[in-house]
């Protein structure tokens, strides 16, 4: 995940604003996918632990039981390195797809914070300060008499 991908570039609201869906779409498609992976790796533990169970009750003697009992079959299953291994891929996908829902998350945030700096910039809040009444006269004449003495110097 590039967090590259979530900085706003102030000077380029244009540009954000037009990047913004491109972001958006490129990672919800990512979320959707990894969401499927997820899916598949729950299924493809559901299947072992189906195939483990079968063994388990067609063989007990090859897995060191002496009494077949529904507790004693999960905790067997459990602890089948296929079966220890397929979880931890679960929880890999897991992790991903919740990654992927955080960045989504914040490319909502990041769009709302877009939209308030177009209508700052809007209303001329990134502009520079006006000075009026008398200071603003003053601060006028002292830039033209600075104008002058530089022309004088050249």
């Amino acid at each position: 995940m590039d967090k590259d991908s979530f900085e706003i570039d102030q000077n380029r609201l244009n540009w954000e604003c037009v990047r913004q869906p491109k972001l958006y779409l490129k990672y919800a498609e990512e979320l959707a996918e990894a969401k499927q992976a997820l899916e598949e790796a729950k299924t493809a533990l559901e299947v072992i632990k189906a195939d483990l169970s079968l063994s388990i009750r067609k063989d007990p003697d090859t897995y060191g039981l002496d009494k077949i009992t529904e507790a004693v079959v999960s905790s067997t299953i459990t602890l089948q390195q296929k079966c220890i291994e397929q979880n931890q891929e679960v929880i890999d996908k897991k992790y991903d797809v919740d990654m992927l829902q955080s960045a989504v998350i914040t490319l909502d945030h990041r769009k709302r914070m877009i939209e308030s700096l177009v209508t700052l910039h809007g209303q001329n809040y990134f502009s520079s300060p006006n000075i009026n009444g008398e200071a603003g006269e003053h601060l006028k004449e002292e830039k033209k008499r600075l104008a002058r003495r530089r022309r004088r110097k050249v």
